[in-house]
């Protein structure tokens, strides 16, 4: 499944775009790789949005798995 278009994404994308931020690659990479399922490690230092590349990405899967009706 392509993360960039799944409705978990778009939510996603639309909440950070609120709030003015704009995910790195390393977070959608991350996020890609929940969605399929694959397990991994995120090293990044301090400050740098590791939490942002794990928690948006399970609630992306939780939505697409799970659906969505606004």
């Amino acid at each position: 499944m392509q993360l960039n278009g799944t409705t978990g994404y778009k939510i996603i994308e639309n909440w950070l775009s609120s709030k003015d931020p704009h995910p790195f690659l390393f977070q959608q990479q991350t996020w890609q790789q929940i969605i399929n399922h694959e397990s991994g490690l995120v090293n990044a230092a301090t400050g740098c949005g590791k939490t942002y590349s794990v928690f948006p990405g399970a609630f992306i899967d939780f939505i697409n798995l799970r659906g969505y009706d606004g």
